[in-house]
């Protein structure tokens, strides 16, 4: 595989289907974005919303019915 290749294929964007944290559910999903260096956690179901930095900084959060 050559280094361009293998760049753009650690550069992708995975997607990982979870529990979600805030109601259980499994509808929610991971989004790892190796080009923005975030890490998006949403669940359609309850509009549980968290974006991570790559050091594990909480950028945004929605997390509705939860106290703060």
């Amino acid at each position: 595989m050559s280094q361009l290749q293998a760049k753009s294929a650690t550069a992708a964007t995975q997607v990982q289907r979870i529990c979600c944290p805030n109601c259980g559910c499994s509808a929610a999903e991971r989004y790892y974005l190796p080009e923005y260096r975030i890490i998006r956690t949403q669940c359609g179901t309850c509009d549980y919303l968290m974006v991570m930095g790559d050091k594990g900084k909480v950028i945004e959060a929605y997390a509705p019915g939860q106290d703060s």
